[in-house]
């Protein structure tokens, strides 16, 4: 396995080493809505279906853990979950800015501690990026992208971020990502991002997904805005 990182790889797994893009679970065809502007101009918001990975269950016997994480796991589990939201603007229209907020929950958490998102990436993306699909996970439950030149060939499994997008909630039970369009093109295509969240174990995990959004005619003329556009939950 190749070192990308400055410490011994066994503390760390390629996605591949986990199966975290093969045999993430399946839970449906996603959602999607639709906010109308001027002269009937339909633009969309898709958000795929969440993949999500017990990862404690598929960390191999041959590869070690942080003692912390181990110990933890005895009353707690580790999931890994990769989301993509699209956006579709029709001709004449530009996405200028996007939401996407999660409620995480759990059933009967009353009595102990509720779930919260031990990471999230990207975090901040203020220039263009580019990254290896191929992610790891450190020993300590960390994701570890490789960043690459943003002229990376087609060719490569790449993953791609235009300016502005910002991620907050970190260690909370309500993590989000906001979208601002720097670009003359707004904010079209796919966004991929990911999150590492710790529940209690055996007690069933709910995200609550809301997706808000703000469209621009051409030349500035006209905006027009949801909050809540698109509403969705997911048992993970």
């Amino acid at each position: 396995m190749t070192n990308w990182f400055a410490e011994p790889p066994r503390t760390w797994l390629t996605a591949s080493a986990l199966n975290l893009e093969d045999e993430g679970e399946q839970k449906g065809a996603g959602e999607s809505a639709s906010l109308r502007a001027l002269g009937g101009r339909i633009n969309r918001v898709q958000l795929g279906v969440p993949q999500t990975i017990d990862i404690l269950a598929t960390w191999p016997s041959t590869e070690r853990v942080e003692a912390e994480v181990a110990v933890a796991g005895d009353s707690f589990d580790f999931y890994s979950v990769r989301i993509a939201c699209s956006f579709i603007p029709d001709r004449g229209c530009q996405f200028v800015h996007a939401r996407l907020a999660i409620a995480l929950s759990e059933v009967g958490s009353e009595d102990v501690d509720g779930p919260i998102a031990l990471d999230l990436f990207p975090r901040e993306v203020s220039i263009k990026r580019a990254f290896s699909r191929s992610y790891g996970l450190k020993g300590g439950l960390k994701f570890s992208f490789v960043e690459l030149s943003t002229d990376a060939g087609q060719k490569e499994e790449v993953i791609r971020y235009e300016p502005a997008l910002t991620g907050a909630g970190l260690l909370t039970d309500s993590p989000s990502w906001t979208f601002d369009a720097t670009s003359s093109t707004g904010l079209v295509g796919i966004s991929e991002l990911f999150l590492l969240i710790k529940k209690s174990k055996g007690r069933d995990l709910t995200a609550q997904f809301a997706l808000g959004a703000e469209v621009q005619t051409a030349w500035g003329l006209r905006r027009y805005s949801k909050e809540r556009l698109l509403e969705t939950a997911y048992l993970l």
